[in-house]
């Protein structure tokens, strides 16, 4: 991560998984509440089944959709995981 003060979020999702995709564009990020809250993070998108690691993309591609919470230093402060 940067070496500013801003925390960030990473939505990790699977283009195959339209569905899931579709629920959390309608449901949190067409929220004006959730959109607020976002502008104090920097914000990105992961798919995870693009993760070259094996290892890694194992770890979360049956988890998705997900997010994961960095603290400034960037260092994981926090996951919600779907399934």
């Amino acid at each position: 991560m940067s070496d500013d003060s801003t925390p960030a979020v990473v939505w990790l999702f699977s283009a195959e998984d339209d569905k899931a995709n579709q629920t959390c564009n309608a449901n949190i990020f067409r929220n004006e509440q959730v959109g607020i809250a976002l502008k104090k993070f920097r914000c990105f998108r992961l798919d995870v089944d693009s993760i070259p690691d094996d290892r890694i993309r194992k770890q979360y591609e049956k988890r998705t959709p997900g997010f994961l919470f960095f603290d400034p230093a960037g260092d994981e402060s926090a996951k919600v995981l779907g399934r």
